[in-house]
């Protein structure tokens, strides 16, 4: 039987305001995590007129290094989207001042708060629908279904290496099936002849249950009974989208299709966002 990973609370932290309080800010925070939070994980990225922390941790979000650098420079704005998968819940503060001014917590299971990518192709035909379900301090696990396709996923990082490694689960097993390693520097995929890896069994069905409940909210099935689909295959009959094994449900395809920028839809913090190519690249290899 697998051993199931630690679960670590993982935090997006988003600091913008005067320019040179910026730079103040983060030395005050860098020191404090090298001093004073040695375990929690951190990727540092400065885009213009901002500071973003991607931080992983098993003990708990740096709240108080985060209070003292604001209060020091009071002209930022700091907000902390986090989830916790060991709670599971995910909430966003605001910090001004040195105060926390804004505060909210909703539970994880709602499928509305989990991170989620949505496109289809210009037929309407879904291209792939991918939705995380846990967050671990190596890697991703989570469900993603293409029009022909489902699986659990498992992308893990190897530490201090280039590659990564894509774990599949398509069948009704708890195991993961299908294994692709991952050349990170030239975006190479290479499938890989091993045995199956086993999953623990209770979080294996915890994970295709809110796989499932992902599937009734957003899809429909070809093989689902005619009576229960016969809206949505009239719908796609006068929009001449055709049928496929699984298809976007008609009111989240019309929304789709109405977005200027591009037919897709996506709250993946912007380090997971390659993985909805990553993952169809080897659904459809």
């Amino acid at each position: 039987m697998a051993t199931a990973l630690p679960l670590f609370i993982h935090a997006g932290v988003h600091v913008s305001g005067d320019a040179a309080q910026l730079e103040s800010f983060r030395e005050l925070f860098d020191r404090a995590l090298m001093s004073e939070y040695p375990d929690v994980i951190c990727t540092e990225q400065h885009p213009e007129a901002a500071l973003r922390y991607d931080l992983k941790t098993e003990r708990g979000i740096p709240f108080p290094a985060l209070v003292a650098a604001s209060e020091a420079n009071p002209d930022l704005r700091v907000t902390i989207d986090w989830v916790n998968a060991d709670t599971d819940s995910r909430g966003t503060t605001t910090i001004a001042g040195g105060r926390i001014v804004d505060q909210s917590t909703q539970p994880l299971g709602e499928l509305s708060a989990l991170p989620l990518f949505m496109a289809v192709h210009e037929d309407g035909s879904l291209r792939i629908a991918l939705l995380l379900l846990a967050l671990r301090s190596d890697g991703r696990i989570g469900y993603a279904i293409t029009a022909e396709r489902d699986a659990l996923f498992y992308y893990r990082l190897e530490r201090a290496s280039d590659i990564a490694v894509l774990y599949l689960a398509e069948g009704d097993e708890a195991q993961w099936e299908a294994r692709w390693e991952i050349d990170l520097l030239h975006g190479d995929a290479l499938h890989l002849e091993e045995p199956p890896l086993l999953i623990d069994p209770d979080q294996y069905l915890e994970w295709r249950s809110r796989a499932e409940a992902f599937v009734r909210e957003w899809l429909w099935l070809d093989a689902d009974a005619a009576e229960a689909t016969a809206v949505e295959r009239q719908r796609f009959l006068q929009m001449s989208v055709p049928v496929r094994p699984a298809n976007l449900r008609y009111q989240k395809l019309k929304s789709l299709r109405e977005r200027r920028d591009a037919p897709e839809i996506s709250t993946l913090a912007q380090e997971d966002r390659h993985l909805a190519n990553l993952i169809l690249e080897c659904l459809t290899a």
